[in-house]
């Protein structure tokens, strides 16, 4: 061993390690070896996502691609569309979300070798079945809509594929695919706003004819749309890095928000506690974040003591006491006090468990919660250490659920 490190020789393998164990091909290879051979619960993202580049450009895979078809049968109703999304197995959302935000996920969160090209195989479909559907209905919401799902699942599973995913002899790009999603919802929302100033003309020029100076007294147009299509935009510019973008198009969420008790769709309308979760969640979810690391308020001692240091000696030149400055400190002390020491949150953090919470009870079922946490990107719960008299655990929910409870934590 002496000699091979003078040579610059690398040791390849270690003593005890089965040649050829971490060379997974296929992701049934990856999830066997870990169950049966290493006994081991989890699996490091980064293995999967190297696995996940092999089984695209498979054999196996480039015959499903090339087997998607389409028949009379499955163009005969609109509504019996969603009867080909009930054949992707339900843990892809959860999937492709933990491989994104975690660097370890459970190995039964891992889809097997068949449930990814199944689930590539029906997005596809359903991909051809809707263009169907878009041109014998090219005004159609519903269809703009599922359009713009379709192609944020498919942006996911783009993202681990080195060139992209094949799709009508085509390689599409994962940031291809979110464009295209954005631009249904975008078509979708227009769709909206139309029908909404089309028929309050009907209205003005019904009620013209009694008062002819009548006019709606505010801008109803907000009314008619649907803010669920702005938050999804946002979160594929989010995606994309348009930060400037994904602020406007949240903002004008909030401004459908502030009156959704008077808007006119009433599948919006009930969901009014569900929007304002998910609103808060979007909006503050990267900002916020739970720090129990014992040296935090060491560090910020120190920092205050610095401040009053140089606010004694301010007669000197270049002085930096700046009194905001000092005030900021002190309030991020007394912040960072309260939750290390009394587990006491601060406005923002009360408010953004409470969004978690209610994310959680108003979307019961475990498998849409996930698909609407992947689509949405809702990021996950930041904590950071561990309280002395509160043990938090970020283990997953019952399950498989996407976003950890908020008063759970990984050590």
């Amino acid at each position: 061993m002496v000699r091979e490190n003078a040579l610059g020789v690398r040791k390849r393998t270690t003593p005890n390690e089965i040649l050829g164990l971490r060379e997974f091909d296929t992701l049934d290879e990856l999830i066997r070896v870990k169950v049966e051979v290493l006994d081991e619960a989890h699996v490091l993202t980064r293995e999967v996502s190297a696995v996940l580049q092999k089984e695209f450009v498979s054999p196996e895979m480039q015959s499903v691609l090339k087997s998607v078809r389409i028949g009379k049968a499955d163009l005969t109703d609109l509504k019996e569309l969603a009867a080909l999304l009930h054949n992707i197995p339900e843990k892809l959302y959860y999937f492709l979300w933990s491989l994104k935000n975690s660097d370890v996920m459970p190995v039964e969160g891992v889809v097997t070798s068949f449930e990814l090209q199944k689930s590539v195989f029906y997005l596809c479909k359903f991909l051809l079945v809707l263009e169907v559907f878009l041109k014998r209905v090219p005004k159609s919401i519903p269809v703009y809509e599922n359009l713009g799902f379709v192609y944020l699942d498919l942006a996911g599973l783009a993202n681990y594929t080195r060139l992209g995913l094949m799709l009508n002899g085509r390689l599409y790009r994962s940031a291809v695919l979110l464009r295209k999603a954005i631009a249904c919802f975008q078509v979708a929302l227009k769709l909206e706003a139309h029908h909404g100033k089309e028929l309050d003309t009907y209205h003005k020029k019904t009620l013209r004819l009694l008062d002819s100076s009548f006019d709606f007294r505010a801008p109803r147009v907000n009314l008619y749309l649907n803010p669920w299509y702005f938050l999804y935009i946002s979160s594929a510019l989010q995606q994309l890095n348009d930060q400037e973008g994904a602020v406007a198009y949240l903002q004008k969420a909030r401004a459908i928000l502030n009156s959704l008790s008077n808007h006119l769709n009433p599948r919006v309308k009930v969901q009014h506690d569900l929007l304002e979760s998910v609103y808060g969640i979007m909006k503050d979810g990267e900002s916020v974040k739970f720090d129990f690391e014992e040296g935090e308020l060491t560090a910020l001692e120190r920092k205050i003591k610095h401040v009053q240091m140089e606010k004694r000696n301010a007669h000197r030149q270049r002085n930096g006491y700046s009194p905001l400055v000092a005030e900021a400190l002190a309030e991020q002390y007394r912040a960072q006090y309260n939750l290390s020491t009394k587990q006491i949150p601060d406005a923002t953090q009360s408010a953004f468990l409470r969004n978690v919470f209610a994310l959680y009870r108003n979307v019961a079922s475990p498998a849409e919660r996930d698909k609407l946490i992947y689509r949405l990107d809702i990021p996950p719960v930041k904590i950071k250490g561990q309280p002395p008299s509160l043990k938090l655990r970020l283990a997953q929910p019952k399950r498989l659920k996407l976003t950890p409870k908020p008063l759970k934590s990984t050590e």
